[in-house]
């Protein structure tokens, strides 16, 4: 654009070929999916030559109050179990009601230590490739994998996810298939995943 089309002073830009001027301060703002792509603390976007990668981390100041809870929780139903298992053993009888109470107990545990260590460690990706998108969960290699055609793929919100207290959101791709994500991921982590991936849909187009 010339420079005589354009006049700082009157927040003004001529557009010869349209015949039109228009403020020059809405030419150079950002659009709101532009604004939105640039990560935030915590969260990555980048492009590939085929496609794009986007995700956070899932860590989590919550993680200073679980932590101690599973320590705390772990360590009481095993005492109270392996006492009674003892206590069994010493009486000649069948260990096999302690062990019944005690796998539950085990399970919560094991529950517990793998979201602990999925808010410290863990992340939310999800990655498009030649028209194929893999949504990742977990920690390092290890964790739940989603695959699914990204041209299926109709439309990318917020909902709030069934089953959790206190309420939580997530985010819900919505085609061929319900894929739902990001639910362990804090509010501005999940809200910049859901705009990166709206523009890479609204791009598609």
């Amino acid at each position: 654009m010339p420079a005589g089309d354009v006049n700082p002073g009157r927040d003004l830009a001529f557009c010869r070929p349209c015949g039109e001027a228009f403020a020059l301060s809405a030419l150079l703002r950002p659009s709101p999916q532009e604004a939105d792509v640039r990560p935030v603390p915590g969260a990555w976007f980048r492009r590939t030559p085929d496609g794009f990668t986007a995700g956070a981390t899932a860590r989590n100041l919550i993680t200073c109050y679980l932590v101690p809870v599973t320590v705390i929780y772990t360590a009481v139903w095993s005492s109270v179990g392996l006492g009674g298992l003892a206590a069994a053993a010493e009486r000649a009888e069948p260990p096999w009601f302690f062990f019944a109470i005690m796998v539950p107990f085990a399970i919560a545990s094991l529950g517990l230590v793998a979201l602990c260590v999925h808010l410290t460690v863990g992340r939310v990706e999800i990655r498009v490739e030649r028209g194929i998108a893999e949504v990742v969960s977990g920690v390092g290699g290890i964790g739940r994998r989603r695959r699914f055609r990204w041209p299926d793929v109709e439309s990318a919100s917020e909902e709030v996810a069934w089953g959790h207290t206190p309420v939580r959101h997530e985010i819900v791709l919505k085609g061929a298939r319900r894929i739902a994500l990001g639910v362990t991921l804090r509010d501005e982590r999940r809200y910049f995943l859901l705009r990166a991936i709206q523009r890479m849909l609204a791009e598609r187009t």
